[in-house]
C-alpha cells in the first residue's frame, strides 16, 4: 500500500499544525502492524511493555533525503522557526548529511532544499523529534 505521506512527516506536521497540502505529494509505502490485544511482556518490566490494543501502520522504508527535502520545500521555504532543518543535514562534521539548503529564508530569497548528489535515496539523518520541534 502506498500513501502519499510519511509517519515522521505526518507526526511533525500535525505537531506543528501544518496543513496536509504541504506534505501530500511525498509518497511512502506503508505496512500494517497489528495483533490488537496482544499481551504485554512482563519479563523485564513488571508493568508490562509492548502490548498494543489497536492495529496501526508504519512506513515500510525509512524516509529518504529526497522525500524530506520535498517536505522542507513545502513547509519551511520562508521560515524554519521550528528547526525542521538541521545544518548537519548539509554535510555535518563527517560529510554524511544528505540535504543542502540555499537561500536566506526570506520572502525575497526563500530557502530551497535539495538532496545532495548521490544521497537522495539514502535515509534522512538528524531530523528533529516532534517534541523538540514544537514551540509554544
Amino acid at each position: 500500500m502506498t500513501i502519499k505521506y510519511s509517519g515522521i512527516l505526518v507526526v511533525t506536521a500535525v505537531a506543528l499544525g501544518i496543513g496536509s497540502a504541504a506534505w501530500a505529494d511525498v509518497e511512502i509505502e506503508w505496512v500494517a502492524v497489528g495483533d490488537p490485544g496482544n499481551a504485554a511482556d512482563t519479563c523485564y518490566d513488571p508493568t508490562g511493555v509492548g502490548g498494543v490494543a489497536y492495529e496501526y501502520r508504519i512506513g515500510k522504508y525509512e524516509v529518504t533525503n529526497a522525500q524530506y527535502a520535498e517536505f522542507l520545500n513545502a513547509v519551511v521555504a520562508v521560515s524554519d522557526r521550528n528547526g525542521l532543518y538541521n545544518t548537519d543535514m548539509g554535510g555535518g562534521w563527517n560529510g554524511t548529511g544528505g540535504i543542502s539548503r540555499t537561500g536566506s529564508g526570506t520572502g525575497a530569497n526563500p530557502c530551497v532544499y535539495a538532496a545532495r548528489p548521490n544521497r537522495g535515496n539514502r535515509p534522512v539523518k538528524r531530523t528533529p523529534s516532534p517534541k523538540s520541534a514544537v514551540r509554544n
